[in-house]
């Protein structure tokens, strides 16, 4: 049960990361070949940005059960990074689009989490114990 919450955890996440490439490619599309061709796109788009709150939230409450299930308590460890990076990456997504010196900041400091959050997970995947 433990290993299965992980890895649901490492999909959810890779299925969030998608949100990026895909804003690029409408984006892409829209320059090249103007709104109505990039439809497909902003379609695929807005439904992946509805959803990735929503799965944000899940992977945390994932993320702290399978911390909780794997070592019986909640203490210091690498899962604990993970859960941390995944915290500030919402509160910067809240709060941010509303202060005013993040307003036009705050996607450039989640992406950069997200790829922290990456090394995280490649730590917490090979050097479990390392904290």
């Amino acid at each position: 049960m433990v290993d299965a919450l992980g890895w649901l955890n490492l999909f959810l996440i890779i299925i969030m990361s998608a949100i990026y490439p895909v804003k690029k490619l409408q984006v892409s599309m829209i320059k090249r070949k103007g709104k109505e061709q990039a439809k497909k796109y902003t379609t695929i788009y807005k439904k992946i940005s509805t959803l990735h709150p929503i799965l944000g939230i899940i992977i945390i409450v994932v993320g702290v059960v399978h911390g909780f299930l794997a070592l019986g308590e909640f203490r210091l460890h690498t899962g604990s990074l993970i859960i941390v990076n995944l915290v500030l990456m919402a509160v910067t997504a809240i709060i941010g689009p509303k202060i005013k010196g993040l307003r036009k900041k705050w996607r450039n400091l989640h992406q950069g989490l997200a790829l922290l959050l990456f090394v995280f997970i490649v730590i917490h995947l090979f050097w479990r114990s390392l904290l």
